[in-house]
């Protein structure tokens, strides 16, 4: 039955910028409770700067909270992202290019 299926894996992607307040990572313990098994699910949590950061009159450096937060539609790596997925060959080169991917295995601490 396996070798029928039209997808192999669920892939539930959360896409936020690290300076926007209203976004956060799908955790792996809600995908276990509220996610069927037999959908195969990964959470896949992606960060992206999509608002560019500046320098507040030399007291640090700061990002738009609004811009990181309004500004997924303008950024080409989101939809890359979106589109063709990260990590594996076939992603879009536009994600190698200006990302860096990390893969975290969340259940190694259980």
């Amino acid at each position: 039955m396996r070798e029928r299926r039209f997808f192999a894996r669920t892939e539930l992607a959360a896409i936020g910028d690290p300076n926007e307040v209203m976004s956060y990572p799908v955790p792996t313990e809600w995908v276990d409770a509220y996610v069927a098994s037999r959908l195969c699910p990964r959470p896949l949590n992606a960060f992206i700067n999509v608002a560019p950061v500046s320098n507040l009159f030399g007291l640090g450096e700061l990002a738009n909270p609004f811009v990181a937060h309004t500004g997924y539609d303008t950024d080409e790596r989101v939809a890359a992202l979106i589109a063709k997925g990260a990590g594996h060959p076939a992603a879009a080169p536009i994600g190698a290019e200006r990302c860096t991917f990390r893969e975290v295995d969340e259940t190694l601490g259980r």
